[in-house]
């Protein structure tokens, strides 16, 4: 039909125009960073460079399409916001080119926006994730000083015996908690923060120490628990000391990172790396926060700046418990797409917060 070729060719016409314009504004930035002075070293400057220019842009795609995001995506900007801002202010930064630190201020601000234009559209569908999104979307509780450290996880471990493709894919939802579970305790410590009384709860303690083999998504959520209990102040139970949990968690999610990519990244690794980076980068943990998961990372996005957890040109779209990961332009997912964000925003602080320069 003729009005069909005419609305197909007006889409292609509008995405080419919406490409267009996202590599202006990476071109921008790319200029702005490139204009170094001669004195700096660049081999350190670009791995920063590249960087902040794929934070900015991942940021810019998220802040033009805020109805294609959700409370996932909303948390994954509070947790950016939070990394770059104390990147921002860390006394190592001046080591850098200053336009390094003009340029993260800009990228801040991209997040600030995003964030704004996503929280008038996004509605929350349940108690529990509206009492998180009250409580978790501050990002000041999330900036606390990370106390990098490399090797108390122990030496990287090898493959699994019989690593493959299908054993990592069966083991993405293995053990508790599922998100139902999950959900309802995060929020049972965000209703008590700030009152007199944030502990673990004796149901949730359980989960914590469950014996059922955790792997993959109810893994990280366990660690995801305790991180949050950190961060709110929330007091422990003898069964669930948080100084053990945090390192025996991050032990065994080392090995699942090592099985995925051994594996090359079968469908959803993408998401859960990024998530695994996140989680135990903000617990200091540089064996998750380095040069080669950077180097990973900054290979995945399209040439839109987004994420996909699947990887580009799969048919296939599997679900994330109940809150569906859902699809934005140009194939990506909003959920794999904060994800980015805030991987690379732990990375950036990571980099800074790590080297080596001296004045």
């Amino acid at each position: 039909m003729p009005g069909a070729h005419l609305i197909r060719t007006h889409s292609i016409v509008v995405m080419k125009l919406r490409m267009l314009l996202h590599s202006i504004s990476a071109l921008i930035s790319v200029v702005i960073l490139s204009a170094r002075d001669t004195h700096s070293d660049n081999a350190i400057d670009d791995k920063l460079e590249r960087r902040i220019i794929a934070l900015y842009r991942v940021l810019d795609f998220m802040a033009q399409r805020p109805r294609q995001m959700n409370v996932d995506a909303i948390f994954g900007l509070t947790i950016t916001e939070a990394h770059v801002a104390s990147t921002v202010n860390h006394e190592k930064l001046k080591f850098f080119d200053p336009r390094f630190r003009d340029a993260l201020i800009d990228v801040l601000e991209l997040c600030r926006r995003a964030y704004r234009q996503a929280v008038t559209v996004v509605s929350t569908k349940t108690k529990e994730t509206a009492i998180l999104n009250q409580v978790l979307n501050q990002p000041e509780i999330w900036r606390w000083p990370i106390e990098w450290s490399f090797g108390l996880l122990g030496p990287r471990p090898p493959p699994s015996e019989n690593n493959t493709e299908s054993s990592v894919l069966q083991y993405f939802y293995k053990g508790t908690p599922n998100e139902i579970e999950s959900d309802r305790c995060l929020s049972q410590l965000a209703q008590e923060y700030g009152g007199p009384v944030c502990q673990v709860s004796e149901l949730c303690a359980k989960m914590l120490i469950r014996n059922d083999g955790p792997r993959g998504y109810p893994l990280a959520h366990r660690l995801l628990y305790v991180v949050t209990a950190v961060v709110l102040g929330c007091k422990e139970r003898e069964s669930t000391p948080f100084d053990k949990l945090i390192p025996a968690y991050c032990t065994a999610i080392l090995q699942d990172a090592v099985d995925m990519e051994d594996a090359n990244f079968p469908a959803m690794s993408r998401d859960m790396i990024c998530e695994q980076v996140i989680l135990c980068g903000m617990a200091g943990y540089m064996e998750f926060a380095n040069d080669h998961y950077a180097a990973l990372i900054l290979s995945w996005p399209n040439d839109a700046g987004c994420f996909t957890s699947l990887g580009f040109g799969e048919e296939v779209f599997p679900k994330r418990f109940k809150r569906e990961s859902e699809r934005m332009d140009y194939g990506c997912e909003n959920h794999a797409t904060a994800l980015g964000a805030a991987s690379l925003s732990l990375l950036i602080r990571q980099f800074v917060e790590t080297s080596n320069l001296t004045v």
